[in-house]
């Protein structure tokens, strides 16, 4: 039996938003992306970032980003 996994690490929001791993973190840090500190490592719960996308978010006035839109990646 597989178990779905639940969380996000910040490389796969990285590859998902098209930025680089810093700046998912700056993301989370900032409190634009949900996410959780656990350890010494950040995970981003799936469900509140998959509602996070559908809700339109909007990702503006971040270092190194220029008003970046969160491009479509979940099925309809």
């Amino acid at each position: 039996m597989e178990v779905e996994r639940r969380v996000y690490f910040v490389s796969e929001v990285a590859e998902i938003l098209g930025v680089s791993r810093q700046t998912v973190l700056k993301y989370v840090k900032s409190g634009v992306v949900p996410g959780l500190r656990v350890g010494g490592r950040y995970l981003i719960m799936k469900d509140e970032f998959e509602e996070f996308l559908r809700s339109g978010g909007r990702l503006q006035n971040l270092p190194e980003e220029e008003d970046v839109e969160v491009r479509e990646v979940l099925p309809r």
